[in-house]
């Protein structure tokens, strides 16, 4: 299912906006959910945010999240399905998420830190 919302958010465009707030929602749960499906839902993420009026929103929402990798690979997914230069607000937002989780004794989330970070300054 999550691999056809997938596809279906990467080619439906703004038709699909409507939809934005919801899904944003139902994805960030399942983010927290089964480990087997986070890297499904990172990757919806990251074509959700293409479709969204306010792509800082679902930055923000992100922030609020439990901290954790899978959250910021989400983060990542999303930083690379935008088109450049990024928007400015989406630039702080993720500026603020990362840099928060930048301390984390973590490896794996220190490692998907770096790996956003490094999305956020080729942009």
């Amino acid at each position: 299912i999550l691999d056809a919302l997938e596809v279906l958010l990467s080619g439906g465009g703004s038709v699909l906006r409507p939809l934005a707030p919801v899904l944003q929602t139902t994805l960030l749960k399942l983010l927290e959910g089964s480990e087997e499906h986070r890297p499904a839902v990172a990757r919806a993420i990251g074509a959700l945010v293409t479709v969204m009026p306010r792509p800082e929103a679902l930055f923000k929402a992100l922030g609020k999240a439990s901290r954790s990798a899978a959250m910021l690979d989400a983060m990542a997914d999303a930083l690379s399905a935008l088109p450049s230069p990024l928007p400015e607000a989406v630039v702080h937002e993720a500026t603020l998420v990362l840099d928060a989780a930048s301390g984390d004794k973590d490896a794996a989330v220190r490692a998907a830190v770096d790996r956003a970070t490094s999305l956020l300054k080729d942009h």
